[in-house]
């Protein structure tokens, strides 16, 4: 019998309840936004068809005398049906990877994990003027302090919305090489999961552009 985990609804509602801040929320939807975004680029899949719902807008506008809330009010209609439509395609993709990160975390293949997590590091640290991220909006390099916050975000959503399980004893971002009080954590954990997880996640933010601050 397949475990039972958490649904995405109520680890977004958990969110909520427990740090009662919708910027908290906002945060993590947007993390796994991105998350989303990445692997759709990833597993190729293309965006949805919205031609009939660009013909019903257009024939909507063309009524006379609309007043500007009426305007409004298809735009946000329109929007709404297009978010709902790429939300599905997302839908899709996350699946798609979801169950491969599964069939990697069970057969303790830890570095097809880091490999696949260095890629929407550097996905989201960089701008791609051919992916859309939002209406007309292409997607645009993100600070380094947001991938480490999306980055947690996503984390926890792997681990308790599917098992996933990516721990961590401490994680030390500096950029520059060398001996810190991170690599004596590190020392107590050689050889296991544990220090391969935390050192590849430190070589990946030490290893992003400089210009991402």
């Amino acid at each position: 019998m397949r475990k039972e985990y958490t649904t995405k609804e109520d680890w977004l509602e958990d969110i909520l309840t427990n740090s009662n801040s919708k910027d908290s929320l906002k945060s993590a939807e947007t993390a796994l936004r991105t998350f989303d975004i990445f692997y759709k680029v990833k597993v190729g899949l293309d965006n949805p068809n919205i031609i009939d719902l660009d013909i019903e807008k257009a024939q909507k506008l063309k009524r006379h005398a609309l007043t500007s809330m009426e305007r409004y009010q298809i735009d946000q209609e329109y929007w709404s049906q297009v978010k709902k439509r790429c939300a599905k395609v997302c839908q899709i993709a996350q699946e798609q990877i979801i169950q491969q990160y599964r069939s990697w975390f069970e057969s303790g293949d830890v570095q097809s994990i880091f490999t696949s997590v260095q890629r929407w590091v550097r996905f989201c640290s960089q701008d791609h003027p051919e992916v859309t991220q939002h209406r007309h909006m292409t997607w645009k390099a993100k600070k380094s302090n947001s991938i480490k916050s999306y980055w947690a975000s996503i984390k926890d959503y792997l681990r308790i919305c599917h098992g996933i399980k990516i721990y961590e004893y401490k994680i030390c971002h500096v950029r520059k090489r060398g001996i810190n009080s991170f690599d004596k954590y590190l020392s107590f954990t050689y050889g296991t999961n544990h220090w391969q997880i935390n050192l590849a996640l430190k070589l990946v933010m030490r290893n992003m552009p400089c210009g991402i601050t």
